[in-house]
C-alpha cells in the first residue's frame, strides 16, 4: 500500500441538485502543471498533496478570488493506495464487516482521476454507476467493503478504465477564508 498524506486546500462552490442547493468541495494540492495560482486541483496533479501546511494556507486563500468559489478551508488528509494484487485479495479474502472508510480511485486519460465514495441523500450520484463524486457528496466515503467492491467494480467495468480502491481519512481544519 502506497501512503500519501499532507493538506489541501478546500475550495467551496455552490451548486444546485433536485432543487437544492449543496456544498461542493473541490480539493488543492500541489502545482504539478503550468497553472495560474500556487495550487492545482488534485485530479489532474497527480492526487499530490501540500507537504506543509503554509503552502495549503497560501492556496486557501488563492482560491477564493476564482470565479465561482465563495470560501475555502484547509483539509488533513491521507490516502493508503492499494495495489492491483492487494485489491484483488481484499475484494476475494476480506470478509471483516467493520466500518471502513474507503474510496475508489478511477484513473482516466491524460493523467486524471476521479474520487468516489459513497451515495448522500440530496446530492448527486456518479451517473449510472454506485457511488458519488467526492467533490459532490461532501468528501464523504464508503463505510464498508462491500459497498466499495460494488464502486469499484462498476468503475472499471463502465468506463473501462482503470482503477483502485484506497483508505480515505480527511479532517477539515477549522480555518475558513472568504
Amino acid at each position: 500500500m502506497e501512503v500519501r498524506k499532507g493538506y489541501v486546500a478546500v475550495g467551496i462552490v455552490h451548486k444546485i441538485y433536485d432543487q437544492h442547493r449543496y456544498d461542493a468541495y473541490h480539493l488543492f494540492g500541489e502545482k504539478v502543471h503550468e497553472t495560474a495560482g500556487p495550487y492545482e486541483n488534485i485530479k489532474t496533479n497527480g492526487l499530490q498533496f501540500f507537504s506543509n501546511i503554509g503552502a495549503a494556507r497560501k492556496a486557501a486563500r488563492s482560491i477564493t478570488h476564482n470565479p465561482g468559489m465563495v470560501s475555502s478551508r484547509l483539509a488533513e488528509i491521507q490516502l493508503g493506495i492499494y495495489d492491483r494484487n492487494e485489491v484483488s485479495d481484499m475484494l476475494v479474502f476480506d470478509n471483516d464487516p467493520k466500518k471502513r472508510s474507503l474510496i475508489v480511485i478511477v484513473y482516466l486519460q491524460n493523467d486524471l482521476v476521479t474520487l468516489v465514495g459513497r451515495i448522500v441523500e440530496g446530492k448527486p450520484t456518479c451517473c449510472a454507476q454506485p457511488g458519488a463524486y467526492l467533490a459532490d457528496n461532501g468528501c464523504m466515503p464508503f463505510l464498508n467493503l462491500r459497498d466499495t467492491s460494488d464502486a469499484y467494480m462498476q468503475h472499471s467495468r463502465q468506463n473501462q478504465s482503470p482503477a483502485t480502491i484506497a483508505e480515505f481519512d480527511f479532517k477539515m481544519l477549522k480555518e475558513k477564508y472568504s
